[in-house]
């Protein structure tokens, strides 16, 4: 399998803090850029003095969520300005996010925490070796044991004991493989003898000092499977890491629910964005038909959790566009109310998280709007086919409809319209977030008495013109006499239909019924006197 060439690096995040990894955008034809640019934009919104602050708990600075950002901006290329000011904001304060002496933990290291900020040092352009006066790479070199059956693993050192674990397993490979350090090997290989016979990782890591292994009894992660793997691209170019990322994918692949989304583990099965965000980020990365093709559907579940508006169909709060949900709880929570302070942060994780996944999702290659031609009833439902972008909000508006929905994966969306009385031609406009797409029109015909005039007396066997006013223009007039349908003619501008008619038959008086588009609701009657 063909990779795409890794140029930056990806930091290590805690699976409870939200995960993103800094990767070029994927080289796929077609893609919306939508999504990632209105997610990147709400992102930046969320900082406060280039970090982020969660308010719960007392409130404090979330530096793992602060990288997390970062790295999502960096990955869909937007903002850099905003990525470096945030690590410069973190640089400032990295021993309060690298150890525990702020609160009581004296002389600690967190290898997971030392290898995300080196990854994030390093995408943010910044040197890991002075970051905040702090070598990064030596400190995280310090953590990996170099002997024994435990070669090549990270731990922490902490009076809480040992808390690495593969996530930061792979981050430490990805860091370290990035500075040129001659343990980027060990780390590494401990990181492959780590996977699962069936493709996937797990969280935990073999305890100190034992070697490498599946643990046994653990179950799957998609969200560790999807980290390791994503951490390991730069590495590809290694037989045993291209099939170990090959492995992973295929696994992904296997795991998908039929919707594209994906679920976290066995504790956590149902649909939600960070599994599907991670996921469908590997899968846009490592190249394809079949990971492509999931890596999209992925994408379009994604956008269709996004809190987006369209025209003046707006069911969310501005300040919250481009905001992921997490799930269909969350998103249906925030429509006609802004996400609470409490919502706040599992909005914030889940877009960093998900928001470089969607650089997958697809354009709608033509945007089309088709409806029923030619004259229909007033008072009518009417259907709307639209063809879109998959996933994205689309507002139909116009007399009396004012209503959006999400496009399917197929590209399509299909609005029904209850036409008002009376006889009008009825706009209705299709729009999405960026554009008008297009506009449906009726030409809608309401309840008509039409004028039929005749002359009072016509012989048998001549000819005879009858007239019908008040049709619309274009509208197709048929003509009864005396019971049988002698013939049709279409309106002209002035609403006014004719036919020219040999009369024959008993001497009497004799009926004329005209009848429009709908003869029900659309007719006129008259009558002359046939004579010898």
């Amino acid at each position: 399998m063909r990779h795409r060439t890794i140029l930056c690096s990806t930091a290590a995040l805690a699976v409870a803090a939200g995960l993103a990894v800094g990767v070029p955008a994927p080289a796929t034809a077609a893609v919306d850029q939508a999504p990632t640019a209105e997610g990147a934009t709400w992102l930046v919104s969320q900082l406060t003095d280039d970090l982020v602050f969660n308010p719960n708990f007392g409130g404090f600075v979330d530096f793992g969520l602060s990288i997390d950002v970062g790295l999502a901006l960096d990955a869909v290329d937007r903002a850099p300005a905003q990525v470096a000011e945030t690590s410069d904001a973190l640089a400032a304060q990295i021993d309060g996010y690298i150890t525990g002496e702020a609160f009581g933990d004296a002389g600690s290291t967190y290898a997971n925490s030392v290898a995300k900020a080196l990854t994030f040092a390093q995408a943010a352009g910044d040197d890991p070796r002075s970051y905040g006066g702090v070598d990064l790479v030596s400190r995280l070199e310090g953590r990996v044991a170099t002997t024994g059956d435990g070669a090549g693993r990270i731990s922490d050192v902490s009076t809480f004991g040992d808390n690495a674990n593969i996530i930061g397993q792979s981050f430490a490979a990805r860091g370290l493989d990035a500075a040129g350090s001659t343990l980027t090997e060990p780390v590494t290989d401990y990181l492959l003898a780590s996977q699962c016979s069936a493709g996937f990782f797990t969280l935990a890591l073999s305890a100190p000092g034992a070697a490498p292994a599946c643990p046994a009894g653990a179950g799957p992660s998609t969200d560790v499977t999807a980290l390791a793997a994503l951490n390991l691209l730069s590495q590809v170019d290694d037989t045993d890491v291209d099939a170990v990322v090959d492995e992973a994918a295929a696994w992904l692949v296997s795991t998908q629910n039929a919707d594209g989304s994906f679920g976290s583990d066995a504790m956590i099965a149902t649909a939600n964005a960070n599994s599907t965000g991670l996921a469908g980020w590997l899968l846009g990365e490592v190249g394809g038909v079949t990971n492509q093709a999931a890596a999209e559907k992925a994408a379009v579940w994604l956008r269709s959790h996004q809190v987006v508006n369209a025209a003046s169909c707006t069911p969310y709060a501005a300040a919250d566009e481009g905001a992921i949900a997490y799930d269909d709880a969350a998103l249906a929570s925030v429509a006609g109310s802004p996400i609470t302070v409490e919502a706040q942060d599992q909005f914030r994780r889940a877009t960093a998280q998900a928001l470089p996944a969607l650089r997958s999702a697809p354009d709608g290659v033509t945007s089309e709007i088709t409806s029923r031609q030619g004259f229909v009833r007033a008072g009518s439902v009417q259907r709307v086919d639209v063809a879109a972008s998959p996933g994205d909000l689309v507002c139909i508006a116009g007399p009396g409809v004012e209503k959006s929905t999400r496009v399917d994966a197929d590209g399509e969306v299909t609005f029904s319209v209850r036409l008002p009385s009376g006889t009008a031609t009825r706009a209705y406009r299709v729009s999405d977030g960026d554009e008008a797409l297009g506009t449906s029109r009726f030409r809608a015909l309401g309840a008509k008495r039409l004028k039929v005039t005749a002359p009072t007396a016509v012989a048998s066997g001549r000819k005879v013109v009858l007239t019908a006013t008040g049709l619309a223009p274009g509208e197709k007039a048929t003509f009864k006499v005396d019971g049988r349908k002698r013939g049709t003619d279409v309106a002209g501008s002035q609403g006014r239909a004719t036919l020219t008619v040999r009369v024959t038959g008993p001497v009497g008086r004799t009926p004329v019924v005209v009848t429009g588009a709908f003869a029900d609701i659309r007719k006129g009657a008259t009558a002359f006197r046939l004579t010898r």
